[in-house]
């Protein structure tokens, strides 16, 4: 293998780094050619399953996501292409056995299956949390929240849901703001959100109420550091701050 510059490449992390992962049965590598610095995949016995022709390849749970003129395509485990470069930009989501992609294209993301099958009813504004003015994101696609609450912050006319890895909308489009932006931080999956009347409350991960819609602030402690620490809730009522639990019952000024 002379000719190649392997790369170690962990789920989801690419380009710069090398990488070995199983598909029925057989691994594959991601390679770079030196001359056109172009990206491949190959198997054990240096067979191309995907050829020198990629800007970039990354890797989600054995599928391969491939970028060619900054658009975004996508090939089964075994170097089938299913969807030809196009979209803007593709993210692997995973839940508990079930695979799906979010797809951006322009102002609008929505989730597909591998046969590019819409699995959202509609094209939402945004899939993810931290967008910003240039729909740049940190976590694209809530992928965090996804793997550890089958949940994933959707906006559609200017309003914060969540839809689940089937693209069902579990949660409807309906807040106007949403504290720490998602529920992946929570141990417990509660969140802060705001509604229309500039209130703010908490809910869980079925969008039922735990904190009513009195308050002019929430502030979530959820204590990510310590594994045995439970999630702190601060509030602001007019103007005057306190510490609830969960049940809404005051625990001590601040």
């Amino acid at each position: 293998m002379k000719k190649y510059v392997f790369l170690f490449l962990t789920i989801g992390v690419a380009l710069n780094m090398f990488a070995q992962m199983d598909a029925s049965e057989n691994h594959y590598f991601i390679v770079k050619e030196k001359t056109n610095k172009k990206y491949g995949v190959i198997d054990m016995n240096d067979n191309f399953i995907i050829s020198y022709m990629y800007d970039r390849i990354e890797s989600y749970r054995n599928y391969f996501i491939v970028v060619q003129n900054e658009k975004y395509g996508l090939y089964n485990p075994v170097g089938k292409l299913l969807i030809p470069p196009k979209y803007d930009h593709i993210q692997g989501l995973y839940y508990n056995g079930k695979m799906a992609f979010c797809v951006r294209q322009g102002k609008e993301d929505w989730l597909i299956n591998e046969n590019e099958k819409m699995l959202t009813t509609l094209k939402y504004e945004a899939i993810g949390d931290y967008i910003g003015k240039d729909r740049s994101t940190s976590n694209f696609c809530g992928a965090n929240s996804i793997i550890k609450w089958n949940r994933a912050m959707v906006k559609h006319n200017d309003k914060w849901g969540w839809i689940n890895i089937d693209g069902e909308e579990v949660i409807p489009c309906q807040y106007d703001d949403v504290f720490n932006y998602d529920f992946y931080m929570s141990k417990t999956g509660i969140v802060a959100v705001k509604n229309n009347a500039n209130k703010w409350g908490v809910i869980d991960t079925d969008g039922q109420i735990i904190l009513p819609f009195i308050y002019d602030h929430v502030y979530i402690d959820y204590n990510i550091f310590v594994s045995d620490a439970e999630e702190h809730i601060q509030v602001t009522l007019n103007d005057h701050k306190f510490e609830v639990d969960k049940n809404g019952k005051k625990i001590k000024d601040l």
